[in-house]
């Protein structure tokens, strides 16, 4: 759930579910890859699944891309593909052809933009949509921020292979079993599968964030193939710190937190951290373990704030026997 106030008074405007920010946040990262990593002459993509993260990766794309005019997509049913159609229409004129296909060979092939935002059931990879090397055209950018599984010659060394934040992946890698691309369908995860048996090394392995700050190379000719995996790291939604600094306000300001962890043993460990922030702040705090929306997901956090209320006088209570 998000809940937006007012910056002046920090009465609630809205109580809102979260979902559209967060589909939204979750395509937008396919589109700075796009920035990066994407040729600047393309025009084809390819979208399995067209349900609200397909239309957020395609927005961002053309956003990115504007010479974007065809889009090949695949879906699960025909309402879904009649939805997406009608969006596209309504909302991108420049997309002149839509082209419905029936298989995930034919999304990909001729394609300069490949993205798969489906849904499934994690456990045998061997299930997950395949990309295939004789598939995919020469230049291609392959966003995939949902279910992917790779042959062999898509893992090779010369398919350059990028995470959007690496140590989330690694993160992941730790609290999984393994391998750990049967639990977390990202290509990311398999990449990290393939580091542990040995066959490449971290250093294969690039970080969006370093490309768009500058530390490394985006995109370096038109025919390198590149794939990004995006883990949509919840922290995207909303960077409270920051959002507070953009108002005029800070941690200082805040007045009440909500802390969901979703793993009641990680509690000690979360609020450690959650003290650590607010020291000498000390909002009122609610604590709950309640399941989120992924198991990959520990905690969330919502704070309110109110501009100015670090320098209001007040009287702290305590309920201490």
């Amino acid at each position: 759930m998000m809940i937006l106030n007012d910056v002046d008074t920090g009465a609630p405007l809205a109580y809102m579910s979260a979902n559209l920010l967060s589909a939204y946040r979750i395509g937008a990262i396919p589109g700075v890859g796009a920035r990066h990593l994407a040729r600047k002459d393309l025009k084809v993509v390819g979208l399995l699944g067209p349900g609200v993260m397909g239309k957020t990766a395609v927005a961002a794309f053309i956003a990115a891309c504007p010479l974007i005019d065809t889009v090949k997509v695949k879906g699960r049913n025909q309402k879904s593909i009649d939805d997406f159609i009608s969006w596209a229409n309504a909302n991108y004129p420049q997309i002149t052809t839509i082209e419905v296909v029936d298989t995930i060979e034919e999304v990909v092939r001729g394609c300069d933009i490949v993205t798969y935002c489906n849904s499934d059931e994690t456990g045998d990879p061997s299930k997950y949509p395949l990309v295939k090397r004789e598939w995919v055209k020469l230049g291609a950018y392959l966003a995939m921020p949902a279910y992917c599984s790779l042959d062999d010659e898509m893992e090779k060394g010369d398919v350059r292979k990028v995470l959007d934040n690496t140590g989330l992946y690694e993160a992941w890698y730790e609290e999984v079993p393994k391998p750990a691309h049967n639990h977390i369908p990202l290509p990311g995860v398999r990449f990290m599968d393939m580091v542990e048996e040995g066959l490449i090394t971290k250093d294969d392995l690039e970080d969006l964030g370093a490309i768009v700050g500058g530390d490394t190379k985006g995109r370096q000719n038109d025919e390198e193939i590149i794939i990004l995996s995006v883990g949509g790291m919840p922290v995207k939604d909303v960077a409270w710190e920051s959002a507070l600094e953009a108002v005029g306000s800070s941690l200082a300001d805040v007045v009440m937190s909500r802390v969901f962890i979703q793993n009641a043993a990680d509690t000690h460990q979360v609020m450690e951290y959650v003290g650590s922030k607010f020291k000498g702040i000390d909002p009122a705090t609610t604590v709950t373990c309640p399941p989120l929306g992924s198991t990959v997901y520990k905690v969330e956090l919502e704070v309110t704030a109110y501009r100015g209320a670090a320098m209001a006088e007040v009287e702290n209570i305590s309920t201490a026997q």
